[in-house]
C-alpha cells in the first residue's frame, strides 16, 4: 500500500481532512467506474443509497 500524503492535509482539523480524502477517495472511484454510482459503491464497499447522499454531500460532478 503506497502511503498517504499528508501534506495537503496539514493546518486542517481531522474532520475536515477525512472529509476531503473521503470527497477525492468517491470522485476517484466514481471516474474509474464511469461515474455509476452503483458501481462505484460496490468499489468501495458502500451501500449505494450512501454513495448517492456523500455524492452530494461532496457536491461531486462530472469534470
Amino acid at each position: 500500500m503506497a502511503p498517504v500524503e499528508v501534506e495537503p492535509y496539514r493546518g486542517l482539523t481531522f474532520q475536515e481532512a477525512t472529509r476531503r480524502f473521503q470527497a477525492a477517495l468517491l470522485r476517484d472511484a466514481l471516474e474509474e467506474n464511469g461515474w455509476s454510482v452503483t458501481d462505484a459503491a460496490a468499489k468501495l464497499d458502500l451501500a449505494r443509497s450512501h454513495a448517492y447522499r456523500l455524492v452530494r454531500a461532496f457536491n461531486l460532478s462530472r469534470r
